[in-house]
């Protein structure tokens, strides 16, 4: 497996950790993302991959809504990277991203 799919099995495990049986709740939503990102950070530093991350992470609630979200990042292609993961319930999504950049 290769850094990229185990990294956003990593972010599919603290997702579902930590949403699987939970209702969108506006005023849990900071609680909740704060946590994700610590536990995919911990996971991260275990790995002892020689990268310093950057991790965001966005809960939205599903309904009639639209979301658009754009990054633009300047390193170098082949040692850097990013992948992002997709979580979703029957009320919400979790956007998650992580950025790796060598040192």
């Amino acid at each position: 497996m290769d850094k990229v799919e185990e990294i956003k099995d990593i972010i599919k495990e603290c997702s579902n950790e930590i949403l699987q049986k939970k209702k969108y709740q506006h005023a849990m939503v900071n609680r909740w993302t704060t946590v994700i990102i610590d536990k995919i950070l911990g996971e991260l530093n275990q790995k002892k991959y020689k990268f310093k991350y950057v991790v965001t992470s966005m809960i939205i609630q599903k309904g009639n809504t639209g979301m658009h979200s754009s990054t633009s990042c300047h390193w170098d292609n082949s040692l850097d990277g990013n992948c992002s993961y997709r979580w979703e319930n029957d009320n919400m999504y979790c956007i998650t991203s992580v950025y790796g950049l060598t040192y």
